[in-house]
This record gives structure tokens, sequence and C-alpha cells, in this order.
């Protein structure tokens, strides 16, 4: 463990912390004399990582306005694998703009293995930003934020993944 001493605004560490995949930093309160252990004078802040997953389908819940969550898939060796659920992030206007684009992405889906089975699948074709704390050890997404939403760039080359006797096509 690295311990040194940063006075003023804690966003550029916490900002450089999270880029190296460190564990996130702790800080106290400048007013606040030291104590050993625990105390509410010590925050500790654990750093979020970032990627891009694609959204291979989505659930819906009346309670949501409709679109509950949005199941993530990522390429690997060409082949798109379930990486879980985000349901979070989101506001009303995004959920009722991107139910609308999802509803459209109906036909050409293909199902992933490892799934729950609540999932409305759709073509995969959008790309979504995602702030997560670490994944699992069946490489699933752990406390998943949705961060904003980002179309594949379709001009490029397509590779073809059979799967399920269905084609899934990679947008690289």
């Amino acid at each position: 463990a690295v311990a040194f001493h940063v006075e003023g605004d804690g966003r550029p560490l916490y900002e450089r912390a999270s880029e190296l995949g460190l564990e996130g930093i702790v800080s106290k309160r400048t007013s606040a004399t030291y104590h050993s252990g625990r105390s509410k004078t010590w925050t500790k802040t654990k750093a979020l990582a970032t990627g891009d997953f694609v959204i291979a389908g989505y659930t819906t819940s009346q309670r949501a306005e409709g679109l509950a969550s949005l199941a993530l898939g990522e390429w690997e060796h060409g082949e798109l694998h379930y990486r879980g659920k985000v349901g979070t992030g989101f506001d009303s206007a995004t959920l009722q703009a991107l139910l609308q684009r999802l509803e459209a992405l109906h036909a050409g889906a293909v199902p992933l293995d490892g799934a729950p089975k609540d999932i409305i699948w759709v073509r995969p074709v959008l790309s979504a930003r995602i702030h997560y704390a670490n994944r699992t050890s069946d490489n699933l997404l752990r406390h998943s934020v949705f961060k904003g939403l980002r179309d594949v760039e379709l001009s490029a080359p397509a590779t073809t993944v059979q799967r399920k006797r269905q084609t899934v096509r990679h947008p690289s």
C-alpha cells in the first residue's frame, strides 16, 4: 500500500487512482485529529472501473417506466459473452428514448449463454459506457451504473460469428 498526503481537492487523486487500477483512496477531514481505527472522520472512496459494453437486451417493469435494466455483453475472441445487467444511472427521458430504440432491434437478436430468462434480446448494435466496482469470478459486472450511450461504429467491416445456428455480427 502506498501512503502519502494530499491537501485540497481529492478528485484528481481519485481519478488517478482509478486510472492506475488502485482500490481507491482514503481521506480524512482536515480539522479532525488523527485516531487509529475506524471513525466518521475517515472516508474510504472505492475506485470504479469504466468500460464500453454491448447492449444485448433489456428487461421491462411497470415500476421502472418500461425499461428496468440493460443486459450487457462483451466481445471476446469474436464471440459475444453475457456480462450482467445494469439498472441504475438512467433518467426518465433516457429510459423512454432508449426503450424506443431497443424495441426496433428485436429482429435478428441472439440470446447469450448464462443470462437470465427474463431478458428481451436485441441485435448488438448499441454500446453503453458503464462504471462498475469489479467483476465476479464468472466475469459478471458488480455494482454497474449506466453512464451514457454510444453507437457501435457500423462503418467498420463486420466479422461474423455463428452462435446457436444464428449469426451475430461483430462491428470491428
